[in-house]
């Protein structure tokens, strides 16, 4: 699993390692995702993705992005309103 260097603090903020089960329930609920990344300048920047279907299958996309998903590999995230 991708061990994120604030996952202790990030974990009681209700982020959880984002994966293909998170994006499933997002689609259903029909909600967006937060994922935390690090910034260039030092630090943690959130990122909203938005959950897609394409051709049956449901990728969480950056957002005016047609053609990039973001690979769920255990980065911490949370669903949002």
């Amino acid at each position: 699993m991708y061990e994120y260097h604030l996952s202790d603090k990030l974990t009681a903020a209700g982020y959880l390692p984002l994966g293909q089960i998170m994006i499933a329930e997002a689609f259903a609920q029909g909600k967006d995702i937060e994922l935390m990344c690090d910034s260039v300048l030092g630090g943690a920047v959130p990122v909203h993705l938005r959950v897609r279907t394409i051709n049956g299958r449901i990728y969480a996309m950056m957002p005016r992005k047609r053609k990039i998903a973001v690979q769920p590999a255990g980065q911490p995230a949370r669903i949002i309103a």
